[in-house]
Order: structure tokens, then C-alpha cells, then sequence
């Protein structure tokens, strides 16, 4: 089983088709398409908040981490150089899924707690901040397409 399948395994419908592209590629590179390199061991959480969730539940969390929780990355340089980035993709009916890569796995702890600890901002209401359904790690050190030549020149 690739990994694209092992991703998918067990997923909502919602989370499939709002990371369709994304599981499509995977596969490409599974059968040939894109040609696998092998790079620095990297780190990547995966957190699952499963749908349905409502509209204000979602912008909740959008606001959380593009107003508290990127701004507190941001200041802090230590844990800004070891974070590579992440995506974060919303289904249809509400799902979320937020993948980050990081060079090890101290920072995805360091991140943590600083998301648990960071004080709510003004205007935030903790009723909307749903605790994820999952977070899953995974230690890779195999990156492909595009990607695996963006991560090496970070990598550096």
C-alpha cells in the first residue's frame, strides 16, 4: 500500500474530495509518474477535524490560525527556521485536515504547545474551537515532484 493509499485509508468522503489533487499526485508518483528522491528526514503531523462542521465553526479555526497561531510562529524564529510549512484544506462539508512539515519532531511539539497555551484573541469564542478528531505523525525521509525540489533548496 503507497502512500497516497495509506492517506486515504479510513477518511472521510468529504476529506477525500477535498484532497483529491493532492491524492492523485501521490499516486502518479506511486506508479512511476514523478520520480521519488530521497531527502532529509522530515516530520509531518497530520490534524483531522471531522465534518460536518458548521460555517462559523470553520472560520473559527481559520481565523485561529491566520491571526493567533501564525503570528506566534512568526515571533518566534527558533521555531519559524525548524517549521517548513503546511497546508490546510476544508471539504465540503466542513472537514479539515492541516498537514505541517518540519525538519524534526521537537518542533511539531513546540508548536503544539504553543497552541494550547497561546491566549484566544479578542472576539474568539472558545465554543467554536472544536479539539481535533485525530493527529497522526509520520517520519519521512522520501519526498517527489515538485515538491521534493522545493523542500531541498529549504532544506539546505
Amino acid at each position: 500500500m503507497g502512500v497516497a493509499d495509506r492517506f486515504s485509508a479510513g477518511i472521510s468522503s468529504s476529506t477525500e474530495a477535498a484532497w483529491g489533487p493532492c491524492l492523485a499526485l501521490c499516486r502518479q508518483a506511486q506508479d512511476g509518474l514523478a520520480n521519488p528522491t530521497e531527502e532529509t528526514a522530515m516530520h509531518i503531523q497530520i490534524i483531522s477535524f471531522d465534518g460536518p462542521r458548521s460555517s462559523e465553526v470553520v472560520e473559527a479555526s481559520s481565523r485561529a490560525g491566520r491571526d493567533r497561531i501564525a503570528p506566534l510562529i512568526e515571533a518566534d524564529p527558533d521555531l519559524r527556521a525548524q517549521l517548513l510549512g503546511g497546508f490546510r484544506g476544508v471539504g465540503p462539508d466542513g472537514a479539515e485536515c492541516v498537514v505541517i512539515l518540519a525538519r524534526d519532531a521537537a518542533a511539531l511539539d513546540s508548536l503544539e504547545r504553543l497552541v494550547v497555551t497561546s491566549e484566544l484573541l479578542p472576539g474568539e469564542d472558545p465554543t467554536l474551537l472544536h479539539r481535533p478528531s485525530r493527529v497522526d505523525r509520520y517520519d519521512t525521509s522520501e519526498s517527489f515532484g515538485h515538491l521534493a525540489e522545493l523542500l531541498a533548496g529549504v532544506q539546505s
